[in-house]
This record gives structure tokens, sequence and C-alpha cells, in this order.
């Protein structure tokens, strides 16, 4: 049986190192891009929602929380936008980070002052 020479050894060694580091940059650029698209598409998402929510409400609908019989009124406002199939929940939030309106009643009115929290969120 032949012996494998120094030199093939090292080619070998390199070859291998190089397919490690192509497996390994290749995962870290798509986990990147995959990221960067989905922060892309929240962004056109909020601003797409922006645009429909400013067109069917008067800034004084986005100041106070909806309860009672204002949050029916407000419901059937917001049930003609199509905001899409992979919208989970709906939370319009007023400049003092209080919940004006949500598709859970439960929501309105509450506020959050955790900074991580209101950065990942869109505001009218």
């Amino acid at each position: 049986m032949r012996k494998i020479t120094v030199i093939q050894q090292f080619s070998l060694l390199c070859f291998g190192s190089l397919v490690f580091f192509a497996i390994a940059f290749g995962w870290i650029i798509a986990s990147s891009l995959e990221r960067n698209m989905l922060m892309r598409s929240q962004k056109a998402m909020a601003d797409i929602v922006s645009e429909e929510v400013l067109k069917t409400f008067a800034g004084v609908d986005l100041i106070t929380p909806k309860i009672n019989s204002d949050f029916d009124v407000f419901a059937e406002k917001v049930k003609h936008l199509s905001l899409g199939p992979d919208i989970e929940r709906i939370k319009i939030w007023n400049k003092d980070r209080v919940v004006v309106w949500s598709d859970e009643k439960q929501l309105v009115g509450s506020s959050n002052t955790d900074d991580e929290f209101i950065g990942k969120q869109f505001f009218c």
C-alpha cells in the first residue's frame, strides 16, 4: 500500500479547511440575508399598514384607547384593511406607547415601556 506524502497530507488538510470555511461562511451569509429580508418585509408591512390606517382614520381617532362601544365602531373600520394572512396580531399604538386598539380587546389601554420591545413595534 502506498503512503500519503507530506504534500498530499497538506493538500487534503487545505481542502478540508476550505470546505469547512465555505460551509460556515455560506451559513453565516444565508442567515444574515434571511434576517435582513425579514426586517425589510416587516418595515414594508408597517409602512403599508401606516398608510392604510392614516387614510382610514383621523388623527383624533388614534389618540385615546377604544373601549366599550368605541371598540366595536373602530373594529368595523379596521375590518376592511387587507393586511394579509401572515398577520398574527394587530395593535395600534399612540405616541405615548398606549395601545389604542387591538384585535385582542384586553390589550387596549395597556402600555409597554420596554425599549427593546417597543423598537420592534410600529406606531401611528
